[in-house]
């Protein structure tokens, strides 16, 4: 018996979170084609130089399963030298604010020294207690007591600096951009073919005049930012996703703008930071079944993304499918 109608319509907000056992989940880890966000990428300029290899070296071991949307091979390329500037942006203002906090955490033990004198000299008249007050928060006991964690704060901020291993031009000349180079032979052919001006048109202007002001994910929360185009690019990753050109045969014989063979995508999204030797993806928040139904109907087939938070090696995934659930795997 068929399920009724308005448990079809809304199968996305009702369905219960199917078990940890499903058996559905091995093929992702087993046969899934593995998409990278542009910010996983670009987060190789950030990492110090043996961070980079490590995440490069785990990277080696998907080999053979990675695919390159076109909208990704964009923003990455134009987005490696911002991203080295911006890493030395952050860590020029770190620093400063690192000052700034250790001044500020000075001066309040000296305004709490003087709060607590002033409370002893009004109401116990005791001088001694005052000048023990005084002498036990001085300004040298104070930066003596403070200098241990001043520096040791400023050394992993330089040493952040000298591991780096990536000049701020090391992205200017495209043949001597070492991450470039590695990413290239990592994607080989499996890298997506630019989308017809037609296509493009109708994507942005679906994307920014009716998705976006009705807030329907992915990306609406981009909308202003920048030019329509660039403001649709999650969508337009998200097309391509859906709309990709199956394959029959293996990676040795890819062509270029193909890609693989597999219908599950193991997509690892944007907001990477490093963490105790492997890369730790951030869990996307607010993700509204909206966007799992969307990509359901627009690829004409059951569609799953998941989303790793604990690196290539051995994950802990967010499948997106019919509806939101929780699984584990290893590649």
């Amino acid at each position: 018996m068929n399920d009724p109608v308005l448990f079809e319509r809304f199968e996305a907000w009702l369905e219960p979170s199917p078990s940890v056992e499903d058996v559905d989940r091995a093929e992702f880890f087993s046969n899934g084609t593995i998409i990278l966000d542009t910010n996983v990428l670009l987060s190789l300029y950030e990492y110090t130089e043996s961070s980079r290899v490590e995440v490069l070296s785990a990277l080696e071991l998907a080999k053979g399963r990675l695919w390159m949307p076109y909208q990704v091979g964009l923003e990455f390329v134009r987005g490696r030298r911002r991203t080295l500037k911006d890493r030395k942006r952050a860590l020029s203002n770190a620093s400063s604010e690192l000052n700034k906090k250790m001044m500020a955490a000075r001066q309040a033990i000296f305004e709490a020294r003087k709060i607590v004198s002033d409370q002893v000299e009004k109401y116990s008249r005791a001088p001694r207690e005052v000048a023990v007050l005084r002498e036990l928060a001085s300004e040298a006991a104070v930066d003596e007591s403070l200098a241990p964690y001043r520096d040791e704060f400023k050394r992993c901020l330089n040493t952040l600096k000298k591991e780096h291993g990536l000049a701020l031009d090391s992205a200017d000349a495209d043949a001597q951009d070492p991450i470039l180079v590695q990413v290239a032979q990592l994607y080989g052919a499996a890298v997506g073919m630019q989308p017809d001006d037609d296509t493009l048109r109708k994507r942005v202007d679906y994307a920014t005049e009716f998705r976006f002001p009705n807030k329907i994910p992915p990306g609406f929360g981009d909308l202003g930012k920048g030019t329509p185009i660039s403001d649709a690019g999650d969508f337009l990753l998200w097309e391509e996703m859906i709309h990709y050109e199956r394959y029959s045969g293996d990676l040795i014989t890819l062509k270029i703008g193909q890609r693989p063979q597999s219908s599950k995508i193991v997509f690892l999204p944007e907001n990477t930071t490093y963490r105790r030797g492997r890369c730790v993806i951030s869990l996307l928040q607010g993700l509204l079944p909206t966007r799992s139904r969307s990509l359901s109907h627009g690829s004409g087939r059951s569609f799953n993304v998941m989303r790793s938070k604990r690196g290539l090696r051995s994950w802990d995934c967010i499948a997106l499918s019919r509806s939101l659930w929780c699984t584990s795997g290893k590649i």
